[in-house]
């Protein structure tokens, strides 16, 4: 129970909970069923610490006490000295009863200052208690950033601490934390990457592509964020929730499900995927289904790490279709020429078409 309460993703999901933080505890108690009850006891406690401090000025503790001192009797004060109080609320009703109107209204200055001395205590210790934590959870070890790339023409597969196997499309660059923090794991992401999620229901595993977030227990997906305008996210196993600026709402995607994040017009586009074009590229397979010259061309530079120039392309948007599978450049230009009737030559690193 003590580490639900010490652990500041639990205490943020009880006290403002989000779709994100429901989808991740989902699996967590899915997982650890057993563990909803310390949970629910864990929720009691934090939700009962929220009282606020509250701060009597030190004068006016002087003057009530001052008159406390000034109306109550001393002999009255060392009697009750010599009773074992179960309750202070409890004695003082039953000395209010037996009292005049005048005393009443000492007894019940003397309730007051009990009171606000026991809210104060209490708001000192629960203040104490939270300044604790933050102080704990503001020295953080110093996060190194590790960088890998896979240059244009190289595919780069990796497999990170937790045991998670990511594979780089060509011209894809990832960042992220020499050792994942105890509470999540993160990756930054530019280009297209195929990730494997490692299993762990008490560390999410997010992805962070331009303004877009997704966040993962144990699944495998693929991020395509080349243009970080235009940002796609395709899932094959599991379950993921994908925040963007677009939308506050984080959207749920479930197996065979796409979202494509526009940010240039604003929109948000879920759709069913074919898997075999969206994997193609991790089995060394090009797919072009109805592809557009300028994607075609973006995609055969990256594979190959050449340099591609179009002369004379025509006014006519051209999409291109065809399935090479471990083909040189060349024979894929030269099947592609065909359908779309463009000449082409290749020197070294330097490819022309010309129509």
């Amino acid at each position: 129970m003590e580490d639900f309460v010490l652990d500041p993703n639990f205490r943020r999901w009880v006290l403002k909970p989000g779709i994100s933080d429901n989808l991740y505890w989902e699996g967590v108690f899915e997982k650890f069923p057993h563990k909803s009850v310390e949970a629910t006891a864990a929720r009691e406690i934090i939700l009962n610490l929220r009282a606020k401090k509250f701060n009597l000025p030190e004068q006016d503790l002087k003057l009530l006490w001052e008159s406390i001192d000034n109306d109550l009797p001393i002999d009255q004060m060392a009697e009750r000295e010599k009773i074992i109080p179960l309750h202070p609320v409890g004695i003082l009703k039953s000395h209010l009863e037996k009292t005049t109107f005048k005393n009443r209204q000492i007894f019940l200055l003397v309730k007051i200052a009990v009171m606000a001395l026991m809210v104060v205590f209490m708001g000192s210790l629960a203040h104490s208690f939270f300044t604790n934590l933050v102080q704990t959870e503001a020295k953080p070890s110093p996060v190194v950033l590790e960088e890998k790339n896979a240059d244009p023409g190289v595919k780069l597969q990796l497999t990170l601490k937790d045991g998670t196997k990511v594979l780089l499309n060509s011209g894809t660059t990832v960042r992220y934390a020499k050792n994942f923090s105890e509470d999540k794991r993160e990756v930054f992401l530019s280009g297209e990457a195929f990730f494997e999620i490692a299993s762990d229901s008490l560390r999410p595993f997010i992805v962070h592509s331009g303004d877009s977030r997704v966040t993962a227990l144990g699944t495998s997906f693929v991020v395509n964020a080349y243009n970080p305008e235009k940002i796609d996210v395709a899932l094959l196993e599991g379950k993921v929730a994908v925040e963007t600026s677009i939308n506050p709402t984080p959207q749920l995607l479930f197996p065979g499900e796409a979202l494509l994040m526009d940010n240039k017009e604003g929109s948000l586009n879920k759709r069913v995927f074919n898997k075999e074009k969206v994997i193609s590229w991790t089995n060394k397979t090009i797919l072009l289904d109805q592809t557009s010259l300028d994607e075609a061309v973006r995609i055969l530079e990256n594979w190959y790490g050449v340099e591609i120039i179009v002369l004379n392309k025509p006014q006519k948007e051209i999409f291109l279709s065809g399935k090479f599978k471990d083909e040189t450049l060349k024979n894929i230009l030269k099947g592609l020429s065909y359908a779309a009737k463009f000449k082409f030559t290749i020197n070294k690193e330097h490819v022309e078409i010309l129509f």
